[in-house]
Protein backbone atom coordinates (compact mmCIF):
# COMPACT_ATOMS: atom_id res chain seq x y z
CA UNK A 1 0.00 0.00 0.00
CA UNK A 2 1.58 3.26 -1.04
CA UNK A 3 -1.32 5.59 -0.19
CA UNK A 4 -3.73 5.84 2.67
CA UNK A 5 -7.41 5.82 1.67
CA UNK A 6 -7.91 9.16 3.40
CA UNK A 7 -5.36 10.83 1.12
CA UNK A 8 -8.02 10.90 -1.58
CA UNK A 9 -10.07 13.23 0.65
CA UNK A 10 -8.01 16.38 1.35
CA UNK A 11 -10.98 18.14 2.96
CA UNK A 12 -11.14 15.36 5.57
CA UNK A 13 -7.40 15.57 6.17
CA UNK A 14 -7.76 19.31 6.82
CA UNK A 15 -10.57 18.76 9.35
CA UNK A 16 -8.64 15.87 10.90
CA UNK A 17 -5.72 18.23 11.51
CA UNK A 18 -8.01 20.91 12.96
CA UNK A 19 -9.59 18.32 15.27
CA UNK A 20 -6.17 17.38 16.61
CA UNK A 21 -5.16 21.00 17.06
CA UNK A 22 -8.25 21.52 19.23
CA UNK A 23 -7.69 18.25 21.08
CA UNK A 24 -4.14 19.40 21.88
CA UNK A 25 -5.34 22.79 23.14
CA UNK A 26 -7.92 21.08 25.33
CA UNK A 27 -5.28 18.75 26.76
CA UNK A 28 -3.00 21.72 27.44
CA UNK A 29 -5.82 23.43 29.34
CA UNK A 30 -6.43 20.20 31.26
CA UNK A 31 -2.73 20.24 32.22
CA UNK A 32 -3.13 23.83 33.40
CA UNK A 33 -6.15 22.86 35.50
CA UNK A 34 -4.07 20.21 37.23
CA UNK A 35 -1.23 22.65 37.80
CA UNK A 36 -3.28 25.54 39.20
CA UNK A 37 -6.08 23.69 41.02
CA UNK A 38 -3.88 20.97 42.50
CA UNK A 39 -1.33 23.53 43.65
CA UNK A 40 1.42 22.15 41.43
CA UNK A 41 2.51 25.64 40.41
CA UNK A 42 4.92 25.73 43.35
CA UNK A 43 6.63 22.50 42.27
CA UNK A 44 9.50 22.29 39.81
CA UNK A 45 7.88 23.34 36.51
CA UNK A 46 10.09 21.16 34.33
CA UNK A 47 9.34 18.08 36.41
CA UNK A 48 5.59 18.76 36.51
CA UNK A 49 5.51 19.30 32.75
CA UNK A 50 7.44 16.09 32.14
CA UNK A 51 5.07 14.11 34.37
CA UNK A 52 2.00 15.55 32.65
CA UNK A 53 3.49 14.99 29.19
CA UNK A 54 4.07 11.32 30.03
CA UNK A 55 0.58 10.83 31.47
CA UNK A 56 -2.34 9.47 29.45
CA UNK A 57 -5.26 11.82 28.91
CA UNK A 58 -7.65 9.48 30.75
CA UNK A 59 -5.50 9.64 33.87
CA UNK A 60 -5.47 13.44 33.65
CA UNK A 61 -9.27 13.49 33.41
CA UNK A 62 -9.51 11.21 36.46
CA UNK A 63 -7.18 13.46 38.46
CA UNK A 64 -8.93 16.66 37.36
CA UNK A 65 -12.40 15.31 38.12
CA UNK A 66 -12.15 16.60 41.72
CA UNK A 67 -11.59 20.14 40.43
CA UNK A 68 -14.15 20.40 37.63
CA UNK A 69 -17.95 20.41 37.26
CA UNK A 70 -19.38 16.92 36.69
CA UNK A 71 -20.75 17.88 33.28
CA UNK A 72 -17.32 19.08 32.12
CA UNK A 73 -15.78 15.80 33.27
CA UNK A 74 -18.47 13.82 31.46
CA UNK A 75 -17.82 15.79 28.26
CA UNK A 76 -14.04 15.31 28.66
CA UNK A 77 -14.60 11.55 28.71
CA UNK A 78 -16.73 11.82 25.55
CA UNK A 79 -14.02 13.87 23.88
CA UNK A 80 -11.38 11.37 24.98
CA UNK A 81 -13.35 8.55 23.34
CA UNK A 82 -13.27 10.50 20.08
CA UNK A 83 -9.56 11.29 20.57
CA UNK A 84 -8.75 7.61 21.05
CA UNK A 85 -10.66 6.75 17.91
CA UNK A 86 -8.90 9.44 15.87
CA UNK A 87 -5.45 8.86 17.34
CA UNK A 88 -5.41 5.08 17.27
CA UNK A 89 -8.12 4.11 14.82
CA UNK A 90 -7.69 2.79 11.33
CA UNK A 91 -9.46 4.57 8.51
CA UNK A 92 -10.62 2.81 5.44
CA UNK A 93 -13.19 2.86 2.70
CA UNK A 94 -16.13 0.58 3.23
CA UNK A 95 -16.57 -1.78 0.29
CA UNK A 96 -19.11 -4.50 -0.46
CA UNK A 97 -17.96 -7.94 0.68
CA UNK A 98 -18.96 -9.46 -2.63
CA UNK A 99 -17.12 -6.82 -4.70
CA UNK A 100 -14.21 -5.25 -2.77
CA UNK A 101 -12.98 -3.40 -5.85
CA UNK A 102 -16.17 -1.30 -5.91
CA UNK A 103 -15.49 2.13 -4.40
CA UNK A 104 -18.30 3.46 -2.21
CA UNK A 105 -16.68 6.71 -1.09
CA UNK A 106 -17.83 5.99 2.46
CA UNK A 107 -15.00 6.10 4.95
CA UNK A 108 -15.07 4.71 8.45
CA UNK A 109 -12.69 4.72 11.36
CA UNK A 110 -12.34 1.83 13.77
CA UNK A 111 -10.47 1.22 17.00
CA UNK A 112 -11.03 -1.82 19.21
CA UNK A 113 -14.82 -2.24 19.45
CA UNK A 114 -15.67 1.29 18.33
CA UNK A 115 -16.45 2.18 14.73
CA UNK A 116 -18.05 5.22 13.13
CA UNK A 117 -18.25 7.14 9.90
CA UNK A 118 -15.11 9.10 9.21
CA UNK A 119 -16.79 12.19 7.87
CA UNK A 120 -16.82 15.97 8.05
CA UNK A 121 -19.81 15.93 10.43
CA UNK A 122 -17.98 13.58 12.83
CA UNK A 123 -14.85 15.73 12.70
CA UNK A 124 -16.81 18.98 13.05
CA UNK A 125 -18.68 17.59 16.07
CA UNK A 126 -15.32 16.67 17.60
CA UNK A 127 -13.92 20.13 16.90
CA UNK A 128 -16.99 21.82 18.38
CA UNK A 129 -16.87 19.64 21.50
CA UNK A 130 -13.13 20.31 21.96
CA UNK A 131 -13.62 24.07 21.50
CA UNK A 132 -16.44 24.17 24.04
CA UNK A 133 -14.50 22.17 26.61
CA UNK A 134 -11.33 24.20 26.03
CA UNK A 135 -13.35 27.35 26.76
CA UNK A 136 -14.85 25.81 29.91
CA UNK A 137 -11.38 24.80 31.14
CA UNK A 138 -9.99 28.23 30.27
CA UNK A 139 -12.74 29.87 32.37
CA UNK A 140 -11.93 27.53 35.27
CA UNK A 141 -8.26 28.54 35.06
CA UNK A 142 -9.20 32.24 35.04
CA UNK A 143 -11.40 31.72 38.14
CA UNK A 144 -8.48 30.26 40.06
CA UNK A 145 -6.00 32.90 38.95
CA UNK A 146 -8.32 35.83 39.69
CA UNK A 147 -9.37 34.41 43.07
CA UNK A 148 -5.72 34.40 44.19
CA UNK A 149 -5.32 38.14 43.64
Amino acid sequence: MSRLPIEDYPELLLEYGRAFAWLNITEDHLNSILIVKAGLGRANGKTVTQILDDMMVGKKISLASDYLPKNTVKRLWQLNDRRLLLAHGTTGEEVPADNPSLKTGKLSIQHKQQKCDFSKPFLNETITLAKEIAEELHQEIIKVITSKK
